[in-house]
């Protein structure tokens, strides 16, 4: 956790149910620990028919040498993981409002899990962030209500994953903290995604023979990080 945040910075805001904070990429909000339910709206503006984007959640958790590594993943395909639920797909950027929610609840999530990524993927082949204007993420309260902070995205964007923000546990009960990344990463599902926070992807996880535990499999059935051929990532 320490490689994703200045620990020194924890707790200077704070969430509350009477302000909205419009965030820059790298700001922090402390959560309180009242709060076990967050609603994460995420939306965007195509420039160009024909784009499929996804809306995802990555869960981190730490090996042996403390580095941080995906355990999980809350994404198209598996759309309800413990404290993680993605309630669809817009396929298509269009209307008004969020284009996908992600619902978060806090004291469900695993213990192992050290951080939540939210991330965007175009799924669409030889697509990039450069077709998607108005990018942005929400976190609001259970019922949706309220608006605790919105972080929008500027510039131009040229790959085809975007890692919005994270929500990261405190250590030793303390509460979770909200960071704004706004980081350009590829993959066309999150499965795929790499960063430079942590080691390696989700694509050794496989769901298919475990009723929907996630469980390791060797090098021979990974997913490639390319995404050719990969029917369901």
């Amino acid at each position: 956790v320490d490689q994703l945040i200045d620990p020194g910075a924890l707790g200077e805001r704070c969430i509350t149910a009477d302000k909205t904070f419009e965030m820059s990429k790298g700001d922090q909000l402390t959560i309180p620990s009242n709060v076990k339910k967050l609603v994460v709206g995420l939306g965007w503006t195509t420039k160009s028919e024909g784009l499929d984007l996804d809306a995802s959640c990555i869960m981190l958790g730490t090996n042996s040498d403390d580095q941080l590594h995906p355990v999980d993943v809350c994404y198209f395909v598996q759309k309800k993981r413990p404290g993680v639920e993605s309630l669809g797909d817009n396929m298509t950027g269009a209307g008004e409002g969020d284009d996908e929610t992600i619902i978060i609840e806090l004291d469900k999530v695993e213990n192992h899990v050290t951080a939540l990524v939210i991330v965007v993927t175009i799924y669409s082949l030889n697509r990039t962030f450069g077709e998607v204007e108005n990018s942005y993420v929400r976190l609001m309260n259970d019922s949706g209500a309220h608006v605790y902070a919105k972080y929008t995205l500027n510039g131009y964007l040229s790959k085809n994953g975007l890692i919005f923000c994270q929500l990261i546990r405190g250590s030793g009960g303390a509460p979770w903290t909200l960071v704004t990344l706004g980081e350009e990463c590829e993959g066309r599902s999150a499965r795929q995604v790499r960063s430079l926070q942590w080691e390696g992807d989700a694509s050794h996880i496989d769901y298919s023979a475990t009723g929907g535990v996630p469980t390791p499999v060797g090098p021979s059935t990974t997913a490639t990080s390319s995404g050719a051929g990969d029917g369901c990532c």
